[in-house]
């Protein structure tokens, strides 16, 4: 369901190819280690929290977290299930996530090429990565491939231009995480959705 918002955002943001998106990435996480204060932030730990309780609310006992970076929210998740698979495209971010994250199965992957499973992936779990990810359709058709249910995080306008893609799906449950202190206003909408 694409509108017109996305289309302008989606081609402000991507210019370049999917690959040089990756690439800039990587490059981000050459320069410093945990960019987003994951580990630190108030809100990046509120957020966490709220992803953590979806995921609790649903079958979780098989997991897929899509762009898990350095494996910070990978590590909450073993907590609560112990077959946990996590992916991100940065080789650098993947070696960080299997240190911080060391009962997590972490592959280098894009989510586009991950391997279907005989079985689904009981619940998805992607936080703040699909605003990333140019073909918005066909993520939804890949995400819908893997698993059973989604249990995704979108910042800033990226709820509005990502969500939609997924009404096709019931929406389970949605809530929202802010952060009025920390330098800036941040805020996130937290969405759990049944897919099949």
């Amino acid at each position: 369901m694409p509108n017109i918002i996305d289309a302008v955002v989606t081609k402000l943001l991507f210019k370049k190819p999917q690959e040089e998106v990756y690439s800039n990435l990587d490059r981000m996480f050459s320069k410093k280690k945990n960019s987003w204060n994951y580990s630190k932030s108030e809100y990046e730990l509120r957020r966490h929290k709220k992803i953590i309780e979806f995921v609790k609310q649903i079958p979780h006992k098989t997991i897929l977290e899509v762009g898990c970076a350095e494996g910070h929210l990978a590590k909450k998740l073993t907590e609560i299930s112990a077959h946990v698979t996590a992916i991100d495209v940065s080789p650098i971010a993947v070696k960080r996530a299997q240190i911080n994250a060391p009962k997590a199965k972490v592959k280098l992957a894009k989510l586009e090429d991950f391997k279907i499973p005989k079985e689904k992936f009981d619940v998805i779990v992607c936080a703040d990565v699909l605003c990333y990810l140019k073909d918005k359709e066909a993520v939804v058709t890949r995400i819908e491939e893997l698993g059973n249910y989604l249990v995704m995080s979108n910042g800033y306008v990226f709820p509005f231009l990502v969500e939609p893609y997924f009404f096709r799906f019931k929406l389970l449950k949605r809530s929202l995480v802010a952060n009025l202190k920390e330098g800036r206003t941040k805020f996130a909408s937290i969405t759990a959705w049944k897919l099949s």
